[in-house]
Order: structure tokens, then sequence, then C-alpha cells
């Protein structure tokens, strides 16, 4: 599957061009796991497959889910960062469990600067505003806890559900390549934590290539000189 979007001259995503041929994919291996014994009856199974298929029908939906890779690659690109200060941003998540995405607060934060060495080291959180999602928070303690009769503390429902992200970034000064992600994400749902994390290493095939030239062009001047001096040596007797 080939994805085909674009960016913006500093590097920011713009869009997924290409999302429909994307859309039509996903559709397909939703209908081959609909072949599968997974489902009790005919009818059941047909309302899984087609909430399933909801959600991947819009432009939007695809680019949050599919290409979330894609997206956290670009997410440092297009801002200017000072060594260790911290920007704050107010964004949004998608809410797992349906209904009102959760705001969140964004830290972006350039902790080293290697000139000499042609690296810096970025770092990206994401947590949710407890002051703006309390709302969302309790609609959420409902489902979560049914039988609840008590009107649960602010601190008490990050302690039944949170979400917070953490990102570190290996850029590449000269080209401004991304060479290493480190990603983590820390999940509770009733009081039950779970990290899943990941890590992207590109393979910069050209920088690789280009040093190869180098050293071959470097024995390839050491050669001439070597057979220089002595055809100069030989010539003298």
């Amino acid at each position: 599957m080939k994805f085909i979007y674009q960016t913006d001259e500093s590097g920011s995503f713009i869009e997924l061009i290409n999302w429909e041929e994307i859309r039509d994919c996903v559709n397909k291996v939703i209908n081959k796991l609909s072949n599968y014994k997974l489902f009790k009856n005919i009818k059941e199974k047909t309302k899984v497959i087609n909430q399933i298929k909801a959600i991947f029908q819009s432009k939007e939906m695809i680019e949050q889910v599919v290409i979330k890779e894609i997206q956290l690659y670009h997410a440092p690109y297009g801002l200017e960062y000072s060594l260790d200060e911290k920007l704050e941003i107010e964004a949004q998540l998608p809410n797992p469990f349906g209904g009102e995405p959760f705001p969140t607060i964004i830290f972006m934060e350039l902790t080293d600067l290697q000139p000499e060495l042609n690296y810096c080291n970025l770092v990206i959180g994401q947590k949710i505003n407890s002051r703006k999602a309390e709302n969302i928070l309790l609609d959420l303690m409902k489902k979560l806890i049914p039988d609840t009769k008590k009107l649960l503390k602010k601190d008490e429902m990050f302690k039944i559900f949170n979400i917070s992200d953490h990102t570190e970034y290996k850029v590449e000064l000269d080209s401004g390549w991304i060479n290493d992600l480190l990603f983590k994400r820390t999940m509770i749902v009733n009081n039950i934590k779970q990290i899943d994390s990941y890590k992207m290493t590109i393979y910069n095939k050209l920088k690789l290539n280009y040093n190869i030239y180098i050293i071959i062009i470097l024995i390839i001047v050491l050669l001439i000189i070597v057979g220089w001096v002595l055809y100069s040596k030989y010539m003298k007797y």
C-alpha cells in the first residue's frame, strides 16, 4: 500500500492525497475479516462490519487512524525552538470510546543541541487538559462505572481514565530529517495501566551513498598519488 501525502515548505503535514484509495483497501480488508467465523449470527456481523466501515469513510478519520505514524513523524516541523524553552499548544485527542474528543495540551521542547555532531533532540508530550475535559470525563465515568452513586473528584477520575503521550526525536541538523523517533503512550482505563511504544529509524540511503562516493574518490586519489610517486622513482633510473 502506497501513501501519497503533501507537506508544506517547512515539512508540516497538510493532507493525504490518495485517501480514497486507502479507504478502498481498508474496506477490502474489513470484508475479508467478515468471512471469518467471529460472530454469533449474520445480524450481529452486519451491524459490527457496518460500524467499522463507517469509521473509515471520511478523509479525516483515515488521516487520524491509518497514517498516525506519518503525522507523528512530521509533528515537530513548522515551529522554531530554543534550547530548554518549552512550547505549549492546545489540541484535541480522539475519544477511544466515541463522542466528543478530549481537549489536550501539547508540550514541545528542544532538550539537546549538538552542532558539532550535527544533531539535536526534541521532546513532544501530550496530556489531557484537566480543566477543559472535566465534563467529558464525567460522562465517560458514567459509562465505565455506571453503578457509582457519588460524584468523583477530578483527581479520582484521572486514576480511572487517563491518556498521555511522550515522543523523543533525534534530528539531523544539516538536512532537517528526523533519523530516530521513540513514541510511548500511557493509557489508564478502570485503574488498569497499558503502555504502548514503538521506535522508528530512518535509513538515509542518500547520505550513505554520498559517504561511499567520498571514500571511493579518496581511494582513487590515493592510488593516483602512489602511482605517481612510484612512476617518478623508477623514471630516475
